[in-house]
């Protein structure tokens, strides 16, 4: 009787400790949607770094509306998916395509027929994309059309 009741209470506390973690993870997320609508700057955690996908250009691999997180490394390769400020400082999340004689980066959003315009140095890159999460898509929209 005691082993079913200690699973039990084993199972109950597994769920509470992912329930309290997911509730912190959102937290950041919304602190990090706050901070960027704010300040125009991607929150930044030990090089961790939220972000709301505002276009569609890298559908259906990213929804659009959907949470990326990405992670400052130098470590990106071909076919890697990162996130870059451009020249005009606004900050896109798109595959890594190609390389030019020069040492920078093309890149190219998958349900874009093209590669980017602009080449992207190495230096205007924040990292690549570690996880991502379509499924929150949905109650961002929401949370956008209550704001507007």
């Amino acid at each position: 009787m005691k082993k079913n009741y200690w699973k039990m209470n084993k199972q109950k506390i597994g769920n509470i400790a992912f329930d309290i973690i997911l509730c912190f993870i959102c937290i950041g997320f919304i602190i990090g949607f706050i901070n960027f609508s704010l300040k125009g700057e991607p929150l930044n955690i030990w090089g961790i770094k939220p972000m709301v996908i505002l276009s569609g250009s890298m559908e259906p691999e990213i929804d659009l509306n959907s949470l990326v997180v990405t992670y400052k490394t130098e470590n990106i390769k071909k076919g890697d998916i990162i996130m870059f400020q451009t020249r005009t400082k606004d900050y896109v999340v798109h595959r890594y395509y190609d390389d030019n004689d020069d040492g920078s980066i093309i890149t190219k959003g998958d349900s874009n027929e093209i590669a980017d315009y602009d080449p992207v140095d190495k230096n205007q890159v924040f990292g690549k994309v570690i996880i991502r999460m379509n499924f929150m898509a949905p109650y961002i929209t929401f949370f956008k059309n209550l704001i507007h």
